[in-house]
């Protein structure tokens, strides 16, 4: 390996990469997070993975930290893990999908 701030080059054969040591020293964090539109009061979780199974965990922490008579209604994007036919969606959150590409109904999108 090529020393701090250096590149190193090696020839090899076109169209194939050489083998070699792979640098994996970064992992990803997912932030999900629900907030008050006109309030300081948010929820948020940092998850590894950004999926259905992710968001179910999302949901049922964010269900459990609202009051017992308060209903939240969560308007989330078309993410492929925001489809409430994958979820298990709490009784005390319904979901609600903005129609497609309209960010300014969003009020997080206009912050």
């Amino acid at each position: 390996m090529g020393q701090k701030g250096r590149t190193m080059r090696i020839w090899y054969e076109r169209g194939r990469r050489p083998r070699g040591i792979i640098d994996q020293r970064y992992t990803s964090l997912y932030l999900f997070a629900a907030s008050r539109p006109g309030t300081e009061e948010a929820f948020a979780l940092a998850l590894p993975r950004a999926d259905a199974g992710t968001m179910g965990v999302f949901l049922h922490y964010f269900s459990d930290h609202l009051a017992p008579d308060v209903h939240a209604v969560l308007i989330l994007d078309q993410a492929g893990w925001h489809d409430e036919r994958a979820l298990r969606v709490p009784r005390n959150v319904t979901l609600l999908p903005p129609p497609t590409a309209s960010p300014e109904l969003n009020p997080v999108e206009i912050m």
